[in-house]
This record gives structure tokens, C-alpha cells and sequence, in this order.
């Protein structure tokens, strides 16, 4: 029933503010019933949240650090089967590349020159193998080429430097000739090496070569690593390791020994100074 003392326009005002109200207490409603899901959804995520760390800790806390390397134990035995395969095909190529005088048909018709270098490269290859490339043979024992590849070419630079030393004529500036060495690249170093005649141009293509290989393999980019040991081929990143170890690593096992042996070699007598 309608007050009759309001007039028409008075009603109209009151019946508006009414809907105004109306809606405000509407929009209060939804935000309470809002805030109120919003509760229960931050208590449920709260309590998941509880169960899922309680769950993690229980899991992780029964793990131990032996258990996290047991699988290198699989992967050597694994590599164990192939060892003496390895090693045969290194053994037999190193056997080609630097024979004994004495292996060779009608050795006794050899110059003595020739018996000399022999048995001198033969000498040196066989000391590199005891003394440099251990930890280098061991990697390639155990079938972890691209890190045996890497090892390798720690190997030629810091040989190289000991060489550029022994050139260095002031004894007294040794230490900073090394300095100054240490500074560079291995193909900085055949270059050095190849102008004091050390060296050869093969030599020194072969230390850009293993450097390349080195510094694509540190850099885990497969990109490079194609292009320097598959010849392009489409390479992940995440499958670099398994490939490279596909790759045959006695080539550079060998290259890299004729690379240690001029190092050594030219610090030895000149069979040409003493033909006796």
C-alpha cells in the first residue's frame, strides 16, 4: 500500500535509492560468497601443498648419495666388454704407425739413420702414452670419447708451452715467457711452434682441428660439433655426448703422439750431427 502524503516524483526518488540498495547488497553478497570460495580453495591448495612436502621428504629422505651414483656402475661394466677392443684397435694402429726397426722385412738392409728415428719415434710414442695421455686412455677406455678428446687437448697445449719454454734463451725470464704463453691458444702455440720449424703445417692444422673439438665440446654446440665430427649431420644438443662416442678417437690418438714426438724430437742429438 502506498503512503498517500508522498507525492508522485517523491516515490520515484524513494523506490530508486531502494533498487540502489538493492543491488549493493546484492554485489556485497557475491563478494562474500566469493571471498568465502576463495577461503576454502587457499585451505584445500594449503593442504595439498602439506601433503605433497610431506610426501617429498619422506621419498627423499630415505635416498643416499651411493644410491645416486650406482649407475656409474652399469655404465663401466658396460664399458669393460669394449675395453680391450679399444684399446686393441689403438694398439694395433700405434704398432703400423711407429714399428720397430727389427719388425720391418730385410730390417738389416735399414740405414742406420733410419733404425735411429725409428727407434727414436717409437721410443718417444711409447713414453707419451706412460707419461702424457693416462688420464686421455683411460677416458677412451672406459668409451667417454668426447671427454678423452678434451683431455687430449690439454695434453698438446701444455706440452706445447714446455716446448715454446725450452726455446726461450734468458732462463731468468722463464716464468714470464709462461705467463705470456699460458695466455694462449693451442693453435697460437703450433704457430709459434711451425715458425721455429718444430713443427709442421699439418701440425699445426691438426692442433685448430682438436681445438675446435674441444672448445664445441666445453660449449655443448652441437652445431660445431656436427660440422667439426659428423659432417653436418643434424645434431641435438641433449644427444652430444652419446654420439661422440661413437667416434673414433684412434686417429687423434695417433696424430696427437706425431705431435708429441717433434716436440721431444728436436731437443734430442741430430742423428745428421752424429752419424756414428
Amino acid at each position: 500500500m502506498q503512503d498517500p502524503s508522498l507525492d508522485q516524483e517523491s516515490r520515484e526518488a524513494l523506490q530508486s535509492k531502494l533498487e540502489v540498495l538493492k543491488g549493493k547488497l546484492e554485489v556485497q553478497t557475491i563478494d562474500l560468497v566469493a571471498t568465502e570460495d576463495a577461503i576454502v580453495f587457499s585451505k584445500n591448495h594449503i593442504t595439498a601443498l602439506e601433503d605433497a612436502y610431506e610426501l617429498i621428504t619422506q621419498q627423499f629422505s630415505q635416498l643416499s648419495f651411493l644410491e645416486a651414483l650406482e649407475w656409474t656402475k652399469p655404465f663401466v661394466e658396460h664399458s669393460l666388454t669394449d675395453m680391450q677392443t679399444r684399446l686393441g684397435a689403438l694398439a694395433t694402429s700405434l704398432e703400423k704407425e711407429f714399428p720397430s726397426p727389427m719388425s720391418v722385412d730385410n730390417w738389416q738392409r735399414l740405414g742406420v739413420e733410419s733404425i735411429r728415428e725409428m727407434t727414436t719415434a717409437r721410443f718417444i710414442a711409447y713414453g707419451s702414452l706412460i707419461h702424457d695421455l693416462g688420464s686421455t686412455l683411460l677416458l677412451y677406455a672406459l668409451g667417454r670419447t668426447g671427454s678423452a678428446l678434451i683431455e687430449l687437448h690439454g695434453v698438446l697445449e701444455r706440452r706445447s708451452i714446455d716446448a715454446l719454454l725450452r726455446l726461450i734463451v734468458i732462463q731468468d725470464k722463464k716464468s714470464v715467457g709462461q705467463r705470456a704463453l699460458e695466455r694462449l691458444t693451442l693453435p697460437d702455440l703450433a704457430t709459434m711452434l711451425v715458425e721455429v720449424d718444430v713443427l709442421e703445417d699439418s701440425d699445426k692444422k691438426f692442433a685448430e682441428k682438436i681445438s675446435g673439438i674441444r672448445n664445441s665440446l666445453s660449449h655443448r654446440n652441437p652445431v660445431r660439433v656436427s660440422k667439426l665430427l659428423m659432417s653436418g649431420k643434424s645434431l641435438d644438443a641433449i644427444a652430444i655426448d652419446a654420439v661422440v662416442e661413437d667416434i673414433d678417437f684412434v686417429p687423434f690418438a695417433v696424430d696427437a703422439i706425431k705431435y708429441l714426438i717433434k716436440l721431444f724430437d728436436w731437443q734430442l742429438p741430430s742423428a745428421k750431427n752424429d752419424p756414428t
